[in-house]
């Protein structure tokens, strides 16, 4: 007992320095709050959805600690309440860039609670019975594929309008703090405008896959960074590309947006490796130009960049699935694939391990591993063909057998020890 509350205190004082760091550093920018009490007023950027998410994961470490250091449940929601509400007052009144809301005060309840039911109940986590973690695998197998389902619908394009603007093309030649050239899309020219719109333009977006292809010149440190970006008549932002330092991020409008999620972004590293001139005045008021090539497929995004000197540089997304984690960070961590491979061999483990438990001793062990084998082609095989995206590559393949047996074996083998 000792032992156990000893755990929970340090979790405990652990997650409460995690939430502290997390939601009363200042944020970046200004962020125009709503009325506390407002719960149906969106933050600015319409992530509400991945920021409520968030929320209730923040928590989650809070209550578990809690349960473990022994507080009584309805202490303990008691406090979960309490710290949420001061946090999201302190948000409003002395921490600036941080949006506050009642929402969140909503989704700390929800995460703290769970985290309470999960520390109240780490002994049958521990060692489950194997009619508990039958019922566990089916939930969180039920879990897996929601999120699968979830995902690959957020990752498919949102649907173009009828008509579109152009963002960003100089209108003159004089770039000295940056700018865009030119844009071409599927060979066309492509024009800014403030209020005329290009019907042509949105067929041609709206035929995947096509080609955008533009040549601009980076802006120099201290300048205003270069931008593009394809519009609707609400200004609403469908592809864009925007440069940071000397990278180049694109953004494909996907369905995410719909229910509050990050959208994935397409990173091309050291896409501008002269910005030095721009910084020392060279010829041209900066630095070189810049080709860059913009190619959107069905479930593929791809950015090439070559520089005067035929420098070539080159990126690609797959959208796959198994992005889900970056639906919720966004920009917040770069798509990357030891981010993709931690978030496959978490859900592979839990689902590895409950099954090691679920098996019984007698009867019924083929159907379940069939059972779970037919899971994973659903979620990695059936709804990526219905939903159009991506079919996960080898390795995650690989990062799955590899999570799933290391959280069977070591379960079976606890098991049989402990069998009479």
């Amino acid at each position: 007992m000792r032992t156990e509350r000893g755990v929970g205190l340090a979790l405990l004082a652990l997650a409460v320095a995690a939430v502290l760091v997390v939601t009363i550093t200042p944020g970046v920018g200004e962020v125009e709050n709503a009325p506390l009490w407002c719960l149906r007023c969106i933050r600015a950027g319409g992530r509400a959805g991945s920021d409520f998410l968030l929320n209730v994961l923040l928590f989650v470490p809070v209550g578990v600690g809690l349960a473990l250091a022994g507080v009584g449940r309805r202490v303990a929601v008691g406090v979960i309440l309490v710290c949420t509400l001061g946090i999201e007052t302190a948000q409003v009144s002395l921490v600036p860039g941080r949006f506050a809301s009642l929402l969140d005060v909503a989704a700390n309840g929800v995460g703290g609670y769970a985290g309470l039911v999960l520390g109240g109940a780490w002994r049958s986590i521990l060692r489950p019975s194997p009619a508990v973690a039958t019922r566990v695998l089916l939930g969180l197998g039920a879990a897996w594929l929601g999120t699968q389902a979830v995902t690959a619908w957020s990752l498919q394009p949102y649907p173009l309008p009828d008509a579109v603007r152009v963002r960003g093309v100089a209108a003159g030649p004089d770039l000295a703090g940056g700018g865009v050239l030119e844009a071409r899309l599927g060979g066309r020219g492509l024009v800014s405008t403030r209020t005329a719109t290009d019907s042509a333009a949105a067929r041609r977006m709206g035929r995947i896959p096509f080609v955008l292809t533009l040549r601009l010149v980076p802006a120099g440190p201290g300048a205003r960074p270069t931008r593009f970006r394809i519009v609707d008549e609400d200004d609403r932002t469908f592809l864009g590309l925007a440069q940071q330092g000397g990278d180049l991020r694109l953004r494909w409008r996907l369905r995410a947006r719909e229910v509050g999620l990050r959208a994935p972004a397409l990173f091309l590293e050291d896409a501008f490796p002269d910005l030095a001139a721009a910084a020392s005045g060279a010829e041209r008021g900066g630095a070189p130009p810049v080709t860059v090539r913009v190619g959107i497929g069905g479930s593929v995004l791809g950015l090439e960049a070559w520089d005067e000197n035929g420098r070539l540089r080159r990126a690609g997304l797959r959208l796959t699935p198994n992005l889900t984690w970056s639906l919720l960070l966004g920009n917040l961590v770069r798509v990357n694939p030891v981010s993709t491979a931690a978030w496959i061999a978490a859900w592979m483990l839990a689902l590895g391990y409950w099954l090691g438990h679920a098996s019984p001793a007698h009867g019924g062990r083929g159907a379940l591993r069939f059972g779970t084998a037919a899971v994973l082609l659903i979620g990695w095989v059936a709804i990526p063909w219905i939903a159009g995206t991506a079919v996960p590559a080898v390795w995650e393949w690989a990062v799955a057998a590899g999570a799933g047996a290391g959280g069977w074996y070591p379960a079976r083998a606890r098991g049989r020890a402990g069998r009479p």
